[in-house]
């Protein structure tokens, strides 16, 4: 057997250590990269489906164009401040 020495086994630990936190650091990363991309997609496929809701109210409604327009306009403000 290999006799090993408290400071060599040491060393080996923290060596282990470092590269493991290395690891850990870089699949965090892409894990928060890969998080902000679905967030944005999952915003997109909402405001998406808002505006396809607010296509067909307006078509079986039959609203005009000035209407829907400050309808729209005040939807948007109230999604951007926060409110629904």
């Amino acid at each position: 057997m290999v006799e090993v020495s408290a400071e060599w086994a040491l060393v080996v630990v923290s060596i282990g250590l470092v590269v493991t936190t290395i690891i850990q650091a870089f699949f965090a990363s892409r894990l928060v990269r890969e998080s902000r991309a679905l967030s944005d997609a999952t915003k997109a496929l909402v405001e998406q489906s808002a505006r396809q809701l607010a296509f067909d109210i307006r078509k079986q409604v039959g609203t005009d164009d000035k209407l829907f327009d400050e309808y729209w306009a005040r939807v948007e403000h109230d999604r951007k401040s926060g409110r629904n």
